[in-house]
């Protein structure tokens, strides 16, 4: 129960960050940020797609810019190299894993610190970062090289975190599909404190009710005895006389044949449905007295060894 506390507890905080961020954030293709990455003659704006970057200021969104793939490879002048036949190339492919990784990278640590990564936005039409759309001599269906390695990175890693295109004159286009994220990620962690907060109270519940015919917790001298007595059943997995499926019948009649005469063999602790057969840790092998190292427990006592076959 104390783990649902802390994770309802940490739901609820979102982060351990009390300061004035907002504690989401999206990533956005390189260009989105800064348009002088562009190929000559493909650059739409002069220095980023304002609307789409105002958009997500006013929702309080924070934005990581991701690297050009292209231009950390060819350059700026690079309109004559064919760019999605290099960058699946080998080389090609390792520089786009490599970037991949970095991004992942900076996901896994943005959500270990309880800020939001509410999705990741590509660039349609590049053959680097297009999500829908990529570019092989003409815009064509399917992902750019970039692209398709983070999300094969994304699904290795389970990450939960979507991915959509867009073009720069799309920009309403991508706020409608960020505001939905929004509203998915709220629910998301309201349905999750609500889930946590009734199974607090389920837990507590049963905590306070106590059952029919319910009894006490177990002394120290009975968990000594527990321990001891219960693990010499144990024994027989490995000498044949008991296996670990022989059930609490079979293992009370093995507690009753080497108890010794005059202790009760039956405890609490060792009627059955309080613990599963193996719950307790193996003997000591050699030892037949009781542990004295627990808190409580003053004295030992024998224990008739039997020939272990």
């Amino acid at each position: 129960m104390r783990m649902l506390q802390r994770l309802a507890e940490r739901l609820r905080r979102r982060s351990s960050f009390r300061d004035g961020r907002s504690r989401t954030v999206i990533f956005v293709p390189h260009c989105a940020l800064n348009q002088n990455a562009r190929a000559a003659g493909a650059a739409e704006r002069p220095a980023a797609v304002s609307e789409l970057i105002t958009g997500l200021l006013e929702r309080e969104i924070g934005i990581v810019q991701m690297p050009c793939p292209e231009l950390c490879a060819f350059g700026l002048d690079r309109a004559q190299v064919r760019v999605e036949n290099a960058l699946r190339a080998p080389a090609g492919q390792v520089l786009c894993r490599r970037l991949a990784l970095e991004q992942v990278q900076q996901i896994q640590a943005y959500l270990a610190g309880g800020i939001r990564v509410l999705g990741i936005l590509g660039k349609n039409g590049s053959p680097s970062c297009g999500v829908e759309e990529t570019w092989a001599g003409g815009v064509c269906p399917g992902p750019g090289a970039f692209m398709e390695a983070l999300a094969a990175e994304i699904q290795a890693w389970n990450l939960p975190v979507e991915m959509t295109g867009m073009r720069d004159s799309e920009s309403t286009q991508a706020l409608a599909v960020v505001d939905r994220w929004l509203t998915f990620a709220e629910h998301r962690t309201q349905d999750q404190l609500g889930v946590i907060t009734l199974g607090i109270a389920v837990l507590s519940l049963l905590a306070l009710t106590p059952g029919a015919g319910a009894q006490p917790p177990p002394s120290i001298a009975t968990i000594v005895e527990f321990n001891t007595v219960c693990s010499d059943c144990h024994a027989g997995e490995c000498s044949g006389r008991l296996s670990f499926d022989s059930g609490p019948a079979a293992a009370l009649g093995r507690q009753g044949r080497t108890a010794a005469a005059d202790r009760p063999a039956l405890l609490p602790c060792h009627q059955p449905g309080q613990y599963r057969f193996d719950s307790a840790p193996p003997a000591v092998h050699g030892e037949n007295r009781l542990r004295t190292d627990l808190p409580g427990c003053e004295e030992a006592f024998p224990l008739p060894t039997e020939p272990r076959s």
